[in-house]
């Protein structure tokens, strides 16, 4: 099955000898999976730099390093913290930041799982009711 040593069209036959592989078929399907495996190539590269780009925003080594750098040059801006705070805007988000906004997220949450067990007692409550009065009726007919 290599390309260049192997004649896989019909019409080579003659022409091959022992090298003729009939096998379309597989070949198409070779065909399709290597382009299927260089479309997942490419999200398998993306979700590597993802991972990458994650461990490294988050090591305070290179938060330190970023923040230093954008010091340095708002210094020669007059001591305006421009670079400082698009450095912390783009590339530094997952920082301490990120506490009140994840706090917020989880005490919606733990409110939104508060209301939901208080619908599901009240349901249960109900259908005890009901199981209750059923039987009284189940009672009352014996």
């Amino acid at each position: 099955f290599v390309p260049g040593q192997v004649a896989f069209h019909p019409s080579a036959a003659e022409v091959a000898g022992d090298d003729y592989c009939g096998a379309l078929v597989t070949v198409f399907v070779a065909r399709i999976v290597l382009m299927f495996q260089m479309l997942f190539f490419g999200t398998h590269i993306l979700n590597i730099l993802n991972w990458a780009s994650d461990l490294l925003i988050t090591s305070p080594s290179l938060t330190k390093t970023l923040l230093g750098a954008a010091e340095n040059i708002d210094h020669g801006m007059l001591g305006v913290p421009v670079a400082q705070t698009l450095i912390k805007a783009f590339l530094l988000r997952g920082g301490p930041e990120m506490a009140t906004s994840q706090l917020s997220v989880a005490m919606n949450t733990k409110n939104a799982l508060e209301k939901e067990h208080a619908g599901a007692k009240q349901k249960e409550q109900d259908l005890a009711f009901r199981l209750k009065m059923a039987n009284q009726e189940v009672v009352s007919l014996q």
